[in-house]
C-alpha cells in the first residue's frame, strides 16, 4: 500500500504527511508568579514548585495530533523573563507503527503578584513575637537559623536576647515547643490589635527565658547533691553521692539551690578497695577516704567537691 499523498509506502498516511496537516499546538496559558519570593501559584495555593507546576501545565495544555500515541512528553526552559516562560516541547510517540518525536516552541505568560506572605511581610504584619531573653544564643542558634523565612517578617537584636516577629501564631507555638525542649521557660501575653470580620483579632508574646540551670551545674535539694547533665522538658541529674542518675521536673529542681562558684578541685585515688577509695587532694595535699559508687581505680585523676564539711567526688 501506499501513502495517497507521497507515494510512499505506507498503510494511509505516511507519517510525514500526516504531521504536515496536524502539527502540534500548545493552548494559551498564564502562570502567578510572587515577584519576592518567586512562589508559584497552584491549585490555590503559593508553592516552591515552579519545575513541578510548570511541566503540569505543558501537560494539560499541549494539544498533541489524534493519531499520535502519546509515549512521553519533556520540555526545557529555554528562557524567561517577568513577562514570559519560554518553552522547546519534546513529544514522543507512535503514529501506527512508526515512532514520532516531534518538537515546538512554545510559551507561558507570566503574572507577576505579591503572595500573602510577602504581603504581610513588606507591610511589617506581625501576629506573634517571640521574645528570647538570653545572653547566650547558641543553645538555640539552630532554631533561630533555621526558621521558615515565609513566616518571618523581621528579627530584632535586643540588649539581652532577640524578638522574632512572626506572621503565624501557629508557627509561633511550634517555635515555642522547640524552646521548651530545650529547657526554656515560656509565658504567653495577649494583646488586642482590633476586629476583623466582628471578631476581635489578637497578637500574642511570647517570652522565652533560658533555664535556671545549665548542664553541669551542681544543686543542693533534699540534702543531697546533684549535677546536672541533660536539660529539657526534663532535667536528668546525678547525685554524687551515690552517682546514680535520676530525671526531675523543673518544677521539682527549683526548690533546691544552686551551690554558686563551687569548691572543685583536681585530685587522685591514691587507693582503691571494694567500695572505698583513698583520694589525695592536688590543690592542699590533705587525704579523704570515700565511698567508690563509680568503680575509680588506683590513680585515676579526678576532681571533687567540698562542701559543707564534706567531700565528694563530682
Amino acid at each position: 500500500m501506499f501513502c495517497p499523498k507521497c507515494g510512499k509506502d505506507s498503510n494511509g498516511l505516511c507519517v510525514n504527511c500526516y504531521l504536515e496537516g496536524n502539527q502540534l499546538n500548545f493552548k494559551k496559558t498564564e502562570v502567578s508568579l510572587c515577584s519576592s519570593c518567586k512562589k508559584v501559584y497552584y491549585h490555590g495555593e503559593w508553592i516552591n514548585e515552579f519545575d513541578k507546576v510548570i511541566k503540569s501545565i505543558v501537560k494539560k495544555n499541549i494539544v498533541v495530533p489524534p493519531e499520535i500515541n502519546v509515549k512521553k512528553i519533556d520540555f526545557d526552559i529555554v528562557d524567561r523573563n517577568n513577562k514570559r516562560i519560554f518553552l522547546r516541547i519534546y513529544v514522543e510517540g507512535k503514529y501506527k507503527n512508526d515512532d514520532v518525536k516531534i518538537e515546538m516552541d512554545a510559551g507561558i505568560k507570566v503574572i507577576n503578584k505579591t503572595c500573602e506572605f510577602c504581603g504581610r511581610i513588606s507591610g511589617n504584619y506581625f501576629e506573634a513575637v517571640i521574645q528570647i531573653r538570653s545572653d547566650n544564643l547558641e543553645g538555640v542558634s539552630d532554631i533561630v537559623n533555621g526558621l521558615n523565612v515565609d513566616f518571618v517578617s523581621k528579627i530584632d537584636e535586643t540588649t539581652n536576647g532577640i524578638d522574632i516577629y512572626l506572621t503565624s501564631q501557629l508557627y509561633a507555638r511550634e517555635i515555642e515547643g522547640k524552646l521548651k525542649v530545650r529547657g526554656f521557660n515560656t509565658k504567653t501575653s495577649v494583646k488586642l490589635i482590633g476586629k476583623k470580620d466582628g471578631r476581635d483579632v489578637y497578637r500574642i508574646y511570647i517570652s522565652a527565658k533560658p533555664p535556671m540551670f545549665a548542664k553541669g551545674d551542681l544543686i543542693e535539694l533534699d540534702k543531697k547533691i546533684l549535677q546536672v547533665i541533660e536539660t529539657g522538658k526534663t532535667f536528668v541529674c546525678k547525685e554524687i553521692d551515690t552517682n546514680v542518675k535520676k530525671t526531675f521536673p523543673l518544677s521539682k529542681l527549683q526548690k533546691g539551690e544552686i551551690i554558686e562558684n563551687p569548691d572543685v578541685v583536681d585530685a587522685i585515688v591514691s587507693s582503691a578497695a571494694p567500695g572505698k577509695i583513698q583520694i589525695l587532694d592536688l590543690s592542699s595535699y590533705e587525704t579523704f577516704e570515700l565511698k567508690n559508687n563509680s568503680a575509680l581505680k588506683s590513680g585515676d585523676e579526678i576532681q571533687i567537691l567540698r562542701f559543707k564539711n564534706k567531700v565528694y567526688v563530682v
